[in-house]
């Protein structure tokens, strides 16, 4: 069962039970979803297990421990909810259409799904997923508040089977548009879904799903698609009530984790490094000076990674350093920055799931709600240097970073003490990453559900803001790499982003013919826990000193002297 889900979420035809997770092409979003997945036959995991045990063999032997330290909230919830890192952050940017702040799919719906089935399905997540039903006011000193609620907007249903084909994909466009414009904070009203009956012709209907982002994320995504075909699955089975079983962690729970992680000693000892991290920023920059930057003129530029390449950098280089994707598509980056901005390093902010594992007592494998944290990176790259350097240099100054970034955002926005909130106040970055990760397996293609063509509508009003200089979103979409790079078109010229995006694929595709090419494999501190005790160069001499000493016979297994040196260092 577990090597069907690695072959599913992976694109794997064959997994055996001694094959590497990571080195199959998995990341910490499809190690959610293999949770996730695997909790519905029985198996008690959680990410960090993953991680721990990256082969089938020694995973299972643990798969079936208790989960009674997990907190859990049962039934229907109600009362107050304390807004999240990532919740605080969208209100202090006081955007002017704070309602029309979404996501949004279409999704292609076999026409065996009836009416009623649609509606128990969005009855159960509604029930099911709390957040979902999350509902805002705001206070007398302008600050913002979440609640539970009870209202979730029922099914629409719009009819356009007597629309010509050739004018369908325009006409429900038009129509998702107007429903993604509709949402409403105040009332509760984060979830529009609706049932469009298409032509006659058409084997499938379209489902069209939105969520404000307040209330979801990339994760939760997959998680909601998989429990749209389990419960079409479900229903079409003769389930009379289908269930998505027993809830786990609840948002309101993961947000109170979060407040008490921030005053654990260990988290303010964080505080050091987050201040030295965002002294180190400069402006990048720009072609020009702007001084609002609305999402009304701001624009894509998108390039694409084949399908070979995209496949070695997923499943092919990574064994060379004992790399995670991230460091590779970081390591590019950085040097495409630093070679424009001519700063000897330059200060990133990087976007991440934010499910961490902060907690004993807290499971996020099944939780929907937003999660993302964002956190400031000091990158910095010789682009002179030896590409293998670079690229064992970025991963150490990653694997600096304490527990992936969490406690940035919880000491900026979660400590009681306004002076320490205020220490990290502003954030400061120009360029914005994210690494989506793997789009290929989020819709598994069944007889129920297929990804749809037609464009879902304006998902955030032109409004809106957009704080920083630019977006470089990366995904894998049908097996390959798509880099989007998001800017103003009054900040820059679009020769300046073509620029850019050209040199960040150069050297992307440089770092990986290197690692393709290299012989074998090259450990760094971080590999052994010593990344806060010596660095990469230091490292490498005394590789390079014990591998010498071996060759050349110079050093006896019995020489304890030596031996008691090495340890030492």
């Amino acid at each position: 069962r577990m090597a069907t889900i690695w072959e599913s979420l992976l694109g794997v035809e064959r997994v055996g039970i001694h094959d590497n997770f990571f080195e199959l092409g998995g990341d910490s979003i499809i190690v959610i979803q293999f949770v996730s997945r695997a909790s519905r036959f029985g198996y008690n995991l959680r990410p960090k297990d993953v991680f721990e045990h990256q082969e089938i063999a020694s995973l299972a032997k643990i798969s079936e421990a208790s989960l009674d330290l997990i907190d859990t909230e049962q039934g229907v919830l109600t009362g107050e909810v304390p807004l999240a890192p990532i919740q605080q952050w969208f209100f202090e940017t006081d955007h002017p259409m704070v309602s029309h702040y979404n996501q949004a799919v279409v999704l292609s719906i076999h026409k065996k799904a009836t009416i009623d089935d649609c509606g128990i399905i969005l009855e159960t997540i509604a029930e099911h997923h709390d957040a979902l039903r999350l509902r805002y006011h705001r206070n007398e000193d302008r600050s913002w508040s979440q609640k539970y609620g009870d209202y979730v907007a029922p099914l629409a249903i719009q009819d356009m089977s007597d629309v010509p084909l050739d004018e369908f994909p325009h006409r429900a466009s038009e129509l998702f548009h107007e429903s993604q414009k509709a949402l409403a904070i105040g009332r509760g009203d984060l979830v529009r879904m609706v049932l469009v009956k298409s032509p006659e012709e058409d084997e499938y209907n379209r489902l069209f799903i939105a969520v404000h982002h307040l209330a979801i994320d990339g994760v939760s995504w997959r998680i909601l698609m998989e429990d749209v075909e389990e419960l079409l699955n479900n229903i079409h089975e003769g389930v009379k009530r289908p269930s998505l079983g027993v809830k786990r962690t609840s948002y309101r729970q993961w947000t109170g984790a979060l407040q008490e992680y921030a005053v654990r000693e260990t988290t303010e000892q964080q505080l050091p490094f987050w201040e030295k991290t965002i002294s180190k920023y400069k402006p990048f920059p720009s072609d020009a000076v702007q001084s609002k930057r609305s999402l009304g003129n701001f624009t894509t530029h998108t390039t694409r990674l084949n399908s070979d390449a995209t496949s070695s950098l997923l499943k092919k280089i990574n064994g060379v350093y004992h790399t995670e994707i991230n460091d590779i598509l970081l390591g590019a980056l950085a040097k495409v920055a630093i070679e424009n901005s001519g700063f000897p390093e330059i200060v990133i902010g990087l976007e991440g799931h934010g499910r961490e594992d902060i907690s004993d007592a807290i499971d996020t494998s099944r939780m929907v709600g937003w999660f993302t944290n964002m956190y400031p990176v000091a990158l910095e790259v010789d682009s002179q240097s030896d590409v293998g350097l670079i690229i064992k240099h970025v991963k150490e100054q990653l694997r600096s970073i304490p527990e992936k970034g969490i406690g940035y955002s919880a000491l900026r926005y979660m400590h009681p003490d306004a002076k320490v909130r205020t220490k990290l106040q502003p954030g400061s970055w120009d360029i914005v990453f994210n690494y989506l990760g793997q789009f290929d397996n989020v819709i598994n293609k069944s007889e129920w559900l297929q990804p749809a063509l037609e464009n879902s509508g304006e998902s955030i009003a032109s409004e809106n803001i957009f704080a920083a200089k630019l977006a470089v979103n990366a995904s894998i979409v049908e097996g390959q790499l798509e880099v989007h790079w998001g800017y103003h078109i009054e900040e820059y010229e679009e020769t300046t982003i073509e620029t850019l995006a050209k040199n960040y694929m150069a050297y992307l595709s440089e770092m990986i013919t290197h690692c393709l090419n290299k012989k074998e494999e090259e450990f760094t501190p971080s590999d052994f826990g010593l990344n806060a005790k010596v660095n990469a160069e230091q490292f490498n001499a005394f590789m390079k000193e014990d591998q010498e000493m071996a060759d050349n016979n110079t050093i006896e297994e019995t020489d304890e002297e030596a031996v008691d040196d090495i340890l030492k260092f």
